[in-house]
């Protein structure tokens, strides 16, 4: 069974490094920009991306409850790759 650590540290590496140059990290920077104020742009921007957050431990979570976890896991490789196609194709 995975630690706990283990799986703070796997999650805490794989969100960050995937959020580098993210659409959200430039609307920051922008909004950060903008306002001037960047102690709320921080405080707004943690709160929008720990409520997604919780929306997806907890979907997740209710997932691998009634479906394997191979399944899941080929599910969202699948979804993943046809995002991508429609995105490359400009129709997302």
């Amino acid at each position: 069974m995975i630690s706990w650590v283990e799986a703070f540290w796997v999650a805490f590496i794989f969100v960050a490094l995937a959020e580098i140059g993210d659409k959200t990290q430039l609307m920051a920077m922008s909004l950060s920009a903008r306002y001037r104020d960047a102690l709320i742009v921080l405080i707004a921007a943690v709160s929008a991306a720990v409520f997604w957050v919780v929306i997806g431990v907890v979907v997740g979570s209710l997932l691998a409850v009634v479906f394997p976890f191979d399944l899941i896991s080929k599910v969202a490789g699948i979804l993943f790759i046809i995002f991508g196609i429609l995105t490359l194709k400009g129709k997302v």
